[in-house]
């Protein structure tokens, strides 16, 4: 058990250069190279009309800035600018913000400034404006991380008025100079944080659920956290189960370990995530109710299909692909087609409804089967799956996707509870049961990211996500076909498995994979936020590097016959 604790933790340690990986992209800021996160939380053409633009006190140059591109939008006819006195000529902020606007050339009868000295009065004074200019729709701009506190308090405040706020948070370009320094940056954050604790209690404003449209970010991390102690006493459950009725995954010719060992650990994975999705969504979602539905009842059938062949009775590889496409299909009609992709330098690709329909079944379908395919060493599926369901989490989190960012999250914690047994050495395997769910969620993720985003960079991002996994299935498939080989026939032959039988610890090769999951994951999270053109390329071109890279040094280790230079861990694998 100390041994799979460690391993836990190690790979928690890893996750947290997810966001590191994800800033250092942002290589060259003299070229205008940089991660804009203002944009990450909503987009221009869904900003609704207002009566009054409101630029929150501390109005930096960032906030005016996006207040004076949202006005002369058309999107309100008036700007109020709050926390300044305007006849303080010793204010440099005052001047430089006055400055901005004599250039943009807006009438000063346009122009409302309210002296006030924390975000409360602010709150109240609006409030005060409101009612005197019989405002019905104001849009609030502030930075992201302050705009929580603040659109929480000013809602709170006008409860009782029909009144509707709306936010937009101010654009900030963040890179490797100012990550730190800047408002939305680190600083910015710890600062934040107490005065949000603060208000939560001496005004009684929420914590989350109204700092951006729905996106409840408390609610989202507290059931993803309840995932993961749940999930490790379902895992616990089932093996004492599986144990007692001979539920076993009994060794045989391609299998590295010994010992029959216990399976279907995945059942708890697919229980936690559909129970706590649905209860997170019980009082709303931000996404059609019945893709929620479609997504319950496509993945637990395909967890059923998996489940029969765990414990039951072994289907035919045609039998199962059968029903993997019939259930894909189900879900492409009912949702959506993935229906452009972007390319750098190529730009958008139109694919239409026909072929972007087709691709986005076989997309489905192949993710399902390679999961089922890398499901074979201890820990590896669920190292990457919760590297994997993190970074998806992080980009809809950061795209205000509530319940996309729900169900991913809850992914990554689940696995998190069940590689406390399935760590090296297992105590217990995922099981078809588990790998197929989890290759169909994925799938559905992008799938439902597309049809609420529609940015056409997720497709790309889609792959590189969950990557590692791709290539290796994709490469051996191709090595497999070209050697003659029967792609439906069982076999030994994908990377991960090479390594381990030329001496690699599961611990080792599970590593690796975690290390190369953690590149990938975090260029996809370069690539869907970045909007250089260059750096899209260089991510790509990298990572794919990574990828054959991998796949040299496995066939170069093999053609020289060196050994694992790492010691030996326990030889048990989940196939």
């Amino acid at each position: 058990m100390f041994i799979r604790v460690r391993y836990v933790c190690r790979l928690l340690c890893l996750s947290v250069f997810l966001p590191v990986c994800l800033t250092t992209t942002a290589i060259v800021e003299p070229s205008g190279w940089g991660l804009r996160i203002g944009t990450w939380f909503t987009a221009s053409q869904s900003t609704p009309k207002s009566d009054v633009i409101v630029v929150l006190g501390g109005s930096t140059l960032e906030r005016i800035n996006t207040s004076i591109e949202l006005y002369k939008d058309g999107i309100a006819p008036r700007i109020v600018i709050t926390g300044h006195d305007p006849d303080d000529s010793e204010d440099w902020e005052v001047q430089g913000i006055k400055n901005v606007l004599d250039t943009a050339d807006i009438p000063q009868n346009n122009i409302t400034w309210l002296k006030t000295g924390s975000t409360y009065e602010d709150a109240q004074r609006i409030r005060e404006q409101a009612h005197i200019q019989n405002w019905e729709q104001i849009l609030i701009v502030s930075h992201w991380y302050h705009g929580r506190r603040a659109i929480c308090t000013i809602k709170n405040t006008l409860s009782d008025d029909n009144v509707q706020i709306a936010f937009t948070p101010a654009e900030t370009k963040i890179t490797l100079t100012n990550w730190w320094r800047s408002e939305d940056g680190i600083a910015g954050i710890i600062t934040e944080t107490p005065k949000l604790l603060y208000y939560s209690v001496k005004y009684r404003t929420p914590l989350g659920g109204c700092w951006s449209d729905g996106m409840d970010p408390v609610k989202v991390i507290a059931l993803s956290g309840l995932g993961i102690p749940l999930s490790l006493f379902l895992v616990m459950v089932i093996r004492h189960y599986a144990l007692r009725e001979k539920k076993l995954d009994i060794p045989n010719g391609r299998s590295s370990h010994t010992v029959p060992t216990p399976r279907g650990g995945g059942i708890a994975i697919v229980f936690v995530t559909i129970v706590l999705l649905l209860i997170g969504i019980a009082d709303g979602a931000d996404m059609p109710f019945k893709n929620v539905l479609l997504f319950v009842a496509c993945s637990v059938s395909v967890a059923g299909v998996g489940l029969l062949d765990d414990w039951w009775r072994t289907l035919s590889p045609r039998v199962r692909l059968g029903i993997h496409f019939i259930i894909a299909l189900a879900f492409v009609v009912g949702v959506s087609a993935m229906t452009e992709f972007y390319l750098p330098v190529l730009g958008n690709l139109e694919l239409g409804m026909i072929i972007g329909g087709m691709l986005t079944l076989f997309w489905i379908v192949g993710l399902i089967n390679a999961y089922n395919f890398m499901d074979g060493s201890d820990g590896l599926a669920g190292t990457q799956v919760f590297l994997a369901g993190s970074a998806w989490a992080l980009l809809f989190f950061l795209e205000g996707q509530e319940t996309l960012a729900l169900l991913a999250g809850l992914l990554a914690a689940s696995s998190m509870g069940f590689l406390f047994l399935n760590a090296p050495s297992a105590k217990i395997f995922m099981g078809d049961v588990g790998s197929t769910f989890l290759g169909f969620s994925f799938a559905a993720l992008s799938v439902f990211a597309f049809a609420e985003m529609g940015n056409s960079r997720l497709p790309v991002t889609s792959v590189l996500m969950v990557g590692v996994f791709v290539f290796d299935a994709a490469y051996t498939m191709l090595r497999r076909a070209r050697n003659g080989e029967n792609l439906l026939e069982a076999h030994h032959s994908h990377l991960y498995q090479r390594l381990i039988d030329m001496g690699y610890s599961h611990s080792s090769v599970c590593t690796y994979y975690a290390a190369l999951m953690t590149l990938s994951a975090a260029g996809g999270l370069a690539f869907y936020f970045t909007e250089n053109d260059a750096i899209g390329l260089v991510v790509l071109v990298g990572i794919l590097g990574s990828y054959l890279g991998l796949a040299s040094w496995v066939t170069w280790l093999e053609a020289d016959h060196i050994p694992g230079s790492i010691p030996h861990g326990e030889l048990t694998t989940d196939k």
